[in-house]
């Protein structure tokens, strides 16, 4: 509750102009960074790069991004994303903990790579999903 003294803490920090985050897409956000492959609001103004690999634009004129590589195989996030394929609704955290056998640290960490390169879905209450 806001008047609570836990609360605090937290308030003065709001108060001091910190940022809220929910999740992955408020930080790239408050960094400036787009959602991969929507168009920058400054794409118009951008010069056009020289046609590569990574240069390369969709129907829309959208440039692709390339999708990140998979994890490691025998890494913690591989063994992450491959327990989360096997829920295609998603899966709590503690399900998570539970099938892939990892310590919390490890499994927060790998969840954390993996969200970065958009592999899996943070939902509220610690719910998970695996992309694609």
């Amino acid at each position: 509750p806001i008047g609570a003294p836990l609360s605090a803490g937290c308030n003065a920090l709001l108060r001091s102009g910190a940022a809220l985050v929910t999740g992955v897409e408020d930080i790239l956000e408050e960094l400036g960074w787009e959602e991969l492959g929507a168009p920058a609001p400054s794409a118009a103004a951008a010069p056009t790069p020289a046609p590569g690999p990574a240069a390369t634009a969709g129907a829309a004129g959208i440039p692709r991004v390339p999708r990140p590589a998979p994890p490691e195989a025998g890494s913690p996030a591989a063994a992450v994303l491959e327990t989360l394929r096997a829920f295609p609704a998603g899966a709590s955290f503690d399900d998570l903990l539970e099938r892939c056998g990892l310590p919390v640290p490890e499994a927060l960490a790998a969840v954390s790579e993996l969200e970065r390169r958009r592999s899996v879905e943070r939902f509220p209450g610690d719910f998970l999903k695996a992309r694609g």
